[in-house]
């Protein structure tokens, strides 16, 4: 039992020296359950009895699967493909049974401290063994040689790589298996121990993105370690971005670089990966390259050159059966590296060229015995952010609007909820720097430095997406059409950023919140909320138009529009019988002058074929509060609605809004 746990149970009133054990497993079952029910709860999945046992079952499977024995990767090599945690976990109830007197590896790669002794014994000669195979004594490779050997199956190279493919799948799946994943399965409908073994380990690793477990907060953890180690010297620095960099290059071209250095008959090195990276991206040209983390001056042709290679388009079809296993268990090595890679870690070797010549494997076995410390320090401050982010408003706003309250969220709804520093004001900010190219990239050296992608500054600035969301934002449907667009383009120029940018740690936190905030204004369009960045000649504020449902017999809007010349702005718009009622409050004395200056525009605006003004009141102040009247808004149940007038419908409304909001720029243009 935990310390965590047994505080719980205090809490609740349980004494752990007086009560039965009875009672004190119920409590520990109850606590467990709530934990459970949280997370279906932020997985906007169904909470009840069944989910909570079913997120349990799986991942009970998937913990007994990590006892079952090694062996069995050797007896199931012909049908792995069909092989999945039911058949593996059940296959490995029948070995124990069928060896009870027999001590065994298991399949986790964390050997039994009451047991290495006899394995190490029975398996003193493999390192010759593998001598004699032409393959390096690696914990991997030996791990292997014992795996057949369990089974007296074929000692061949092709057999060993098969396992060594097979092993890092499943251990990726055994560590990888966490209980919000197990949860996104129960939302997806997917029944995960039934799924084959590699087809697992690849959604696990999906849905680990998508619940943001992202390169991006992977190098922004790199990131903030070598910043809080002041050992590292900015030459090393650069080298340990480089070797990051390197990685996620190989890792995006989905194979294609392992790929060609296999088929060229190269050892899958990070100095032979750069080449592959380097002419994949130069079109053909195999040359000698300087790289900031070690000089690449010579390339030994063995086979077919890698250049050759990458030029015929690499795909599995280009490959044969034993070069196919060592391109995949080449990136489900950089998968483990990139999440284990350290400032530690490389530090500790001393010098980078020791890495860039170490194979995956032998990189992958030394960052298995890096101290984790600091990954602790590092969710210690995340945690510390996310409490100064929680704020009851933004809490509101998820719970108004359904969404779940998940980090990502929590911190896009306080941003939402700005004035000044918002997704917008960011992404403003970002694209300013790439005008400004700071810090230039040098392409020969290939520095990864602060500059948009081609064409961005041209075709893509704040003015243009303003403009782009105020001229649909009369059109319901055509309006959430142009936010989920947007918000692709945004998260397509945040990706070339991030592949190339010399990022700091704010610099990845900005990225990151950007395109978590992008996401979430698409959401919030989709429920009828709506921000607009509004750009003047003061600068750039922030407009809010938000419609309320189900008011009954009229029609109601919200706009908000924070001024730093004028104070802030709020109209109040309430439309029945096609009649507009308009009630406009401003922070300021100055703000109310200028609004009502322009009272018989607005009120033309406000009249149309469709609509006739009926008033407009005013009032100064600021009544709606810094968050704004109506995120906290509720519908009015169907039994309260009146449906003998008519409300207006929500084009109308958007079209009164969208004058409003032209108005004040209009206004805010000539303060």
């Amino acid at each position: 039992m935990t310390s965590d746990a047994s505080g719980e149970l205090l809490k609740k009133g349980f004494h752990l020296e007086t009560d039965s054990l009875v009672k004190v497993v119920e409590g520990l079952k109850e606590i467990e359950d709530n934990y459970y029910r949280n997370l279906l709860k932020e997985g906007n999945v169904n909470v009840n009895q069944e989910n909570i046992s079913t997120v349990k079952a799986r991942l009970l499977q998937v913990e007994e699967l990590k006892s079952a024995p090694a062996a069995l990767l050797s007896t199931t090599l012909p049908s792995w493909p069909q092989e999945t945690v039911e058949s593996l976990t059940a296959a490995g109830n029948d070995y124990k049974r069928n060896h009870a007197a027999d001590s065994y590896e298991t399949l986790m790669t964390r050997p039994r401290a009451d047991m290495g002794d006899s394995i190490s014994k029975a398996f003193q000669n493999t390192g010759s063994l593998l001598e004699e195979m032409g393959l390096e004594a690696t914990e991997a490779n030996k791990r292997a040689l014992r795996i057949l050997g369990y089974n007296n199956m074929p000692l061949t190279s092709e057999n060993i790589d098969l396992v060594k493919l097979h092993d890092t799948q499943v251990n990726n799946v055994m560590k990888n298996f966490h209980p919000a994943v197990a949860v996104e399965f129960i939302r997806k409908g997917i029944n995960p121990v039934e799924l084959p073994i590699e087809e697992l380990n690849n959604q696990i690793n999906a849905m680990k993105e998508e619940l943001g477990v992202t390169d991006e907060e992977r190098f922004s953890r790199f990131l903030w370690k070598m910043d809080k180690n002041n050992e590292i010297t900015e030459e090393e620095r650069k080298s340990y971005i480089g070797i990051y960099r390197l990685l996620n290059a190989v890792d995006k071209t989905d194979g294609a670089a392992l790929g060609a250095v296999v088929k060229a008959d190269q050892d899958l090195t990070l100095k032979n990966l750069l080449t592959a990276v380097r002419t994949r991206r130069s079109g053909g040209i195999e040359a000698s390259v300087d790289d900031s983390f070690g000089t690449l001056s010579e390339y030994t042709k063995k086979g077919e050159s890698i250049t050759e290679q990458i030029n015929t388009t690499y795909s599995k079809e280009a490959l044969d059966a034993s070069e196919h296993t060592k391109a995949s268990y080449g990136k489900e090595l950089v998968r483990e590296i990139k999440e284990n890679l350290s400032p530690e870690a490389l530090s500790a070797l001393k010098d980078t060229n020791d890495v860039v010549n170490m194979t995956l494997e032998q990189v992958a076995e030394v960052l298995k015995e890096q101290n984790k410390d600091t990954d602790k320090a590092y969710y210690n401050e995340k945690l510390k952010e996310l409490k100064e982010s929680v704020t009851k408003e933004a809490q509101a706003l998820l719970d108004n609007n359904k969404l779940p309250v998940t980090l990502a969220n929590v911190m896009a709804a306080s941003d939402y909820l700005q004035k000044e520093n918002t997704v917008f004001h960011k992404l403003n900010n970002l694209l300013q720097r790439s005008d400004n190219n700071i810090e230039a990239a040098d392409t020969e050296e290939e520095q990864f430095t602060l500059e948009a992608p081609e064409g961005t500054e041209r075709s893509f600035n704040l003015e243009s997406l303003s403009d782009k969301l105020l001229d649909n934002l009369e059109n319901d449907s055509q309006i959430k059409n142009v936010y989920q667009e947007i918000e692709t383009e945004v998260q397509d120029i945040l990706k070339s950023y991030y592949e190339k940018g010399n990022l700091t740690v704010k610099d990845m936190g900005d990225i990151r919140r950007i395109g978590n905030g992008m996401q979430f204004i698409t959401q919030m369009a989709l429920r009828e909320s709506y921000q607009i960045p509004l750009v003047t000649t003061g600068g750039i504020t922030n407009v809010n138009v938000t419609l309320l449902k189900n008011t009954g017999d009229t029609g109601k809007a919200a706009v908000k529009i924070p001024s730093r010349n004028l104070g802030q702005i709020e109209l109040n718009l309430t439309v029945k019988n096609n009649e507009v009622s308009a009630f406009i409050v401003c922070e300021t004395r100055e703000g109310l002058e200028a609004v009502k200056s322009k009272e018989a525009d607005i009120a033309e605006a406000f009249s149309s074929k469709d609509t006739k003004i009926k008033q407009i009141s005013y009032g100064i102040g600021n009544t709606f509060g810094e968050t704004g009247r109506y995120n906290n808004y509720k519908p009015k149940e169907e039994g309260e609605i009146n449906t003998g007038d008519t409300p207006a419908d929500t084009g109308t409304l958007l079209k009164l809004s969208k004058a409003f909001i032209l108005h004040m720029k209009e206004i805010e243009n000539q303060a």
